[in-house]
C-alpha cells in the first residue's frame, strides 16, 4: 500500500506541474479518488471524460457485466 500512495503522490506532483499522464489501472475501487479523468472501454466503444461522469455504475455493467458489488 505505501508503494501504492508513493506512485499515486508521483503522479499527482507531475499533474499539478501541467504533464499529461496516462495510466493502466485495475482496482475500481480507487479510480475515483486518483484520476480526475478516465477512459472505459465498453462493448459499444470508448467513454472518456470527467471521472465522477464516465465511472457510474451504469458504465461499468456495460464494461464488466456481470454484479459489480459495492458500484
Amino acid at each position: 500500500m505505501a508503494t501504492e500512495q508513493t506512485i499515486i503522490r508521483i503522479l499527482k506532483e507531475m499533474r499539478d506541474a501541467g504533464k499529461s499522464i496516462a495510466v493502466v489501472h485495475h482496482d475500481l475501487n480507487t479510480v475515483t479518488d486518483y484520476f480526475d479523468n478516465v477512459l472505459l472501454l465498453t462493448p459499444e466503444g470508448v467513454l472518456v471524460g470527467k471521472t465522477a461522469e464516465v465511472f457510474t455504475p451504469e458504465n461499468l455493467q456495460k464494461a464488466f457485466g456481470g454484479k459489480l458489488v459495492g458500484f
